[in-house]
């Protein structure tokens, strides 16, 4: 991807950020993967890629990308690009060009199988060596490229994929590749319409409101009025809620419940027809509810409603298990992945509050890692509501729902140690009438009027 063949490897150290000791590691890694330790040339402070650069991944791409714009007829007698290429319709309302296109734009992304060049396109000047500044800005230049580049091309392929096979299987895919377009901090305006459209071929409502409240987001975030062309994708309003309890679920009792002398037999017959289980616990730490143990159990789906989720992302080897979690999920299809994260709102009004009520033992230092593993991660979306937190919810797959009052004075929290000793229940969702599904419901609600973080 460089500029030039040949990187000084004190450049290219600072580029991919390793130590200086690691970097022969590092080119002895990238000699065995090539399967020819003679491509790469380390001298004289350089290390250089002897191959033909044009049978590269990255060579192939540009000559891809070439051919469709020749067949877009997009290029002068001369092989030269006549104007700048976006995405004004030339393929979405033309099968035939569809058809011819989406082949290459195919074997782009299966070549590009990720972005290697996000992340190189922002430099930390004040930091980089000046004598490299020139290689540097060059290096910035190639790698917006190529992000640009891939970004084109996804938009290109939801044209041709939406044009050729319009099922709800292409769509949920591409909201899932579109996504990553639309979280990076400065989306192409393009990406919407596309996103929108795809979000509704799913026929599925969490993805509708996801991708509308992402799209409204942004532009209320650049002060700009929704296109009215966008509106028509607008998803219908939530219907009335429904009994927090599933009534396909629900049995009838073996016997009514009738008071004991004690009581203590009514008790405990109550708690298992609500599915109160054994598992429920005085305290959070080293529990099946604390969050490394919760992400551990974790298959497919996980709802987190709380203050700021500051045990998931704040301890690194929390995070790191968690990113793991994700990048996992990430790989299944959409319907069979589900994580969400509900919080209070930084911004707001009810955060002051509590911050007043905590005599200032409150921070919002998890916000930003939540926004970047939402931001790399489809399968994990981030919501905030402007609303003290009743409970601390945490939802995972079908198999446990647990909840927990919170401490929100100052004097409750520091007694409860920051709300790892407060007392957590864990339910039954399979309980004859399981109390589970009021608190899942409770969460639902609550993220219905929250907004996209």
């Amino acid at each position: 991807m460089a500029p030039e063949a040949e990187v000084p490897v004190e450049a290219a150290i600072k580029s991919i950020e390793i130590k200086e000791t690691g970097f022969g590691k590092y080119v002895d890694m990238l000699r065995t993967d090539l399967g020819d330790k003679d491509l790469i040339i380390r001298k004289k402070g350089a290390v250089r890629y002897a191959g033909d650069r044009e049978q590269t991944d990255a060579g192939i791409i540009r000559a891809k990308y070439e051919e469709i714009l020749e067949i877009l007829g997009r290029v002068d007698g001369n092989g030269r690009q006549i104007d700048h290429f976006g995405v004004d319709g030339d393929i979405a309302d033309n099968p035939v060009l569809a058809e011819k296109v989406l082949p290459l734009i195919e074997d782009i992304e299966e070549l590009y199988a990720g972005n290697p060049a996000i992340g190189l396109d922002v430099v930390d000047w004040p930091t980089y060596p000046r004598h490299l500044h020139a290689w540097a800005q060059g290096m910035s230049d190639v790698a917006s490229y190529w992000i640009d580049l891939w970004t084109l091309v996804q938009l290109l392929a939801a044209d041709c994929k939406m044009l050729l096979n319009p099922s709800k299987t292409t769509a949920s895919k591409l909201v899932t590749s579109l996504l990553k377009i639309a979280r990076v901090p400065d989306p192409v305006d393009e990406v919407w319409p596309r996103l929108l459209r795809a979000a509704e071929m799913t026929q599925n409502l969490a993805d509708r409101k996801r991708v509308w409240n992402l799209a409204s987001e942004f532009y209320h975030q650049s002060g700009e009025e929704l296109p009215e062309a966008l509106r028509e994708y607008e998803p219908p309003a939530p219907s009335p809620s429904s009994a927090p309890t599933s009534l396909h679920r629900s049995r009838p009792l073996v016997s009514p419940l009738e008071p004991t002398h004690d009581g203590l037999d009514n008790l405990r017959e109550m708690a298992e027809v609500l599915g109160i289980t054994t598992g429920s616990t005085l305290k959070l730490r080293g529990e099946a509810v604390d969050p490394m143990q919760c992400i551990e159990q974790t298959k497919n789906v996980l709802y987190f409603s709380g203050v700021l989720a500051s045990k998931w992302v704040l301890d690194p080897g929390v995070r790191n298990a968690f990113d793991e979690l994700l990048t996992r999920l990430d790989d299944l299809p959409e319907k069979e992945r589900d994580v969400r994260f509900l919080i209070m709102d930084p911004d707001g009004d009810a955060y002051s509050l509590l911050y007043q009520m905590r005599g200032g033992r409150l921070s919002n230092e998890a916000v930003p890692h939540l926004k970047e593993l939402a931001r790399r991660h489809p399968s994990f979306q981030v919501a905030v509501i402007d609303a003290l937190p009743s409970f601390r919810i945490v939802v995972i797959d079908e198999d446990m729902v647990s909840f927990s009052p919170y401490a929100l004075e100052e004097e409750r929290y520091a007694t409860s140690k920051l709300g790892w000793d407060a007392p957590h229940v864990v339910l039954d969702p399979r309980a004859p009438y399981p109390l589970a599904e009021a608190f899942k419901l409770y969460f639902k609600e609550r993220w219905d009027h929250a907004r996209l973080l």
